[in-house]
């Protein structure tokens, strides 16, 4: 199946509708054979949803639309499950890069943890440097903390092509 960006390999749901509601048990995307994400839950008629979304790990020479041409390595893994309406949304996660090598260096590896409720979406954790920040979904305000502390800057400013910089 190609879908423009992406090629994906396999696409397969098992789904009931039952009263209003569809049932997924699961929908998996694979984009190449043994790499997927995976969608369980239900959504209603009524915009109510009780979903999960998840993916064991997916490498990024997989991904053809992330543009990784420079990169030698990564894996990405997700999680992500929550309830709510999609005026109201909740949804709580994270997703997570490991062994990330590009443009010949290796990064840290990385987690964020994400969270949607009462119409703000935090995101926190430590990509290189202790991440906090806060979006209102309906007002559009965004705050952020970013907290550098001996953060070895070098890998970032080779990928930017700033080899000068140390």
């Amino acid at each position: 199946l190609d879908v423009g960006a992406e090629k994906i390999s396999q696409v397969t749901l098992t789904a009931d509708f039952d009263s209003g509601t569809v049932h997924i048990k699961p929908l998996k995307i694979s984009i190449v054979p043994g790499e997927y994400l995976k969608v369980t839950g239900k959504a209603s008629l009524d915009s109510t949803y009780d979903i999960s979304l998840s993916s064991p790990g997916i490498n990024l020479a997989s991904i053809q639309s992330a543009g990784m041409s420079d990169s030698s390595g990564g894996e990405l893994s997700l999680a992500f499950s929550g309830r709510g309406t999609f005026s109201d949304p909740g949804l709580k996660g994270y997703i997570a890069l490991k062994d990330f090598v590009f443009n010949g260096s290796k990064l840290d590896d990385i987690k964020l943890n994400a969270e949607i409720k009462d119409q703000n979406v935090h995101v926190h954790g430590k990509p290189v440097f202790d991440l906090n920040a806060f979006y209102h979904l309906k007002t559009g305000d965004f705050t952020s903390e970013l907290h550098f502390n001996e953060t070895a800057l070098e890998p970032y400013f080779k990928i930017a092509g700033m080899q000068d910089l140390k």
